[in-house]
């Protein structure tokens, strides 16, 4: 379905993906999404939301605040969905939820999102340095000044030397966005099931218009789904009716 995309607004995907990975959270919601539309400064959508008075940092204020205050919802959603990939196997996961539980007193969906990865999807038996209890030459050893992962010494400067090396700040090292990408590196966060009905009111909406996807029909398919994510921080600023008044206005035009 993405390919359905303008290659400018698939960025907004890359840059919501980026965004649920950055606030810790391993689904992907249509609060993020929006997240994604607020990053890219070339979609039109981000004039949008900008004229309804919704910026980049307060909306990631919003989405971390309800996400905090919303963590055991969010936790019965991914046991939900785990409870339905793990069937598909032939796996009941109530009735070893029950065992456990009855054998050890312990309810194993506890916690359950930060048990299954948490934000670097990585599990207990894992760490950032690589395989744990492995030592040696192994790539995840930092060995001082010979491997990609140490900062080059900074050279002394010269007069007349201009900014802009590679051992400035900048670099390749350093962390951040590029003006038109964002960064790498992070385990990427799975579609909800709200999201993923947005995306299909969206193609909806742009089939019915003749016209590839783009972000304004996938914001109009958000409006439609109305999970209380995205809902709580549209109306941080405004309301669900008044905002698909503009862009319903914007799209006769």
């Amino acid at each position: 379905m993405f390919h359905q995309f303008t290659r400018e607004n698939r960025m907004t995907l890359v840059f919501a993906y980026q965004e649920a990975a950055d606030l810790g959270h391993t689904t992907l919601g249509n609060d993020h999404l929006i997240l994604g539309m607020l990053c890219n400064a070339r979609s039109a959508v981000f004039n949008t939301l900008a004229e309804q008075g919704l910026t980049l940092a307060q909306a990631r204020e919003v989405v971390r605040e309800y996400h905090q205050a919303n963590e055991a919802d969010a936790d019965n959603d991914r046991v939900d969905e785990d409870k339905e990939a793990l069937a598909a196997i032939g796996i009941d996961l109530d009735k070893v939820r029950e065992a456990i539980k009855s054998a050890f007193g312990d309810d194993i969906t506890d916690n359950w999102g930060k048990r299954r990865g948490g934000r670097d999807g990585l599990g207990r038996g894992h760490r950032h340095g690589g395989p744990r209890g492995r030592r040696g030459d192994g790539p995840w050893e930092r060995r001082a000044g010979d491997g990609p992962w140490e900062r080059p010494e900074r050279p002394e400067r010269r007069e007349g030397d201009e900014g802009g090396a590679p051992w400035e700040r900048g670099g390749p090292w350093e962390g951040g966005r590029g003006r038109r990408g964002p960064r790498g590196g992070v385990r990427r966060p799975r579609f909800s099931k709200d999201a993923k009905t947005a995306i299909t009111h969206a193609a909806v909406i742009a089939r019915d218009a003749d016209r590839e996807l783009i972000a304004e029909d996938v914001l109009l398919g958000i409006l439609t789904t109305g999970d209380a994510a995205s809902k709580a921080l549209i109306e941080s600023v405004t309301t669900v009716e008044a905002l698909r008044e503009v862009l319903q206005r914007a799209d006769a035009q």
